[in-house]
């Protein structure tokens, strides 16, 4: 395994509210939720505790452990520990889901070329993907999908529930920043 930045811990467990309102318009098929570079969890949390399992995936071991702790992951208390499952593993490397086996998909500050096309691959139809990328700030620019890459392997096969792209520019280069929140429809 690669080393990799350590998560910084977020001031709370509360999930993106962003998030939160795109999760809330769904019905989540009955397939588990993959929480994947899930740092301390709190998006996925907040999928377990409307009562859905998720697979929280990290190559960071302390954030796995803090998870697997249960409490203060939650922002509402205690994690229901029958809907937690935790995945060690490098997403750089390994890919550990089969054809159309999770409801949905969280990928919050993520992004290695074809991680989309596997997503897409794994989730079974109606289920979402949730994706936002890390800010475009000076060499986080590099780990940034280029214009409209994500949008052009998302349609047709996903209703686009909310979008949001902005252009980032360095040396010369253009890449974007993404927030997507999308649900496969065939």
């Amino acid at each position: 395994m690669r080393l990799y930045p350590k998560h910084k811990k977020p001031l709370t467990q509360e999930p993106s509210k962003w998030f939160a309102d795109c999760i809330d318009k769904i019905i989540i098929p009955p397939y588990p939720v993959a929480d994947i570079a899930c740092g301390y969890g709190r998006n996925g949390a907040y999928v377990t505790c409307k009562n859905h399992p998720v697979l929280f995936v990290d190559i960071d071991e302390d954030c796995l452990n803090f998870i697997s702790q249960g409490s203060d992951v939650a922002m509402n208390g205690k994690l229901p520990s029958e809907y937690v499952k935790l995945m060690r593993i490098d997403l750089t490397e390994n890919w550990p889901f089969q054809r159309s086996c999770l409801g949905g998909i969280i990928c919050v500050h993520f992004y290695t070329p074809g991680i989309i096309l596997k997503a897409i691959d794994s989730l079974v139809q109606k289920g979402f993907l949730y994706f936002e990328t890390i800010p475009g700030h000076k060499g986080n620019f590099y780990g940034l999908p280029k214009q409209k890459e994500v949008l052009s392997q998302l349609y047709p096969l996903f209703d686009i529930l909310y979008y949001e792209e902005k252009e980032v520019k360095y040396y010369g280069e253009t890449r974007t920043t993404l927030k997507v929140f999308a649900v496969k429809s065939h």
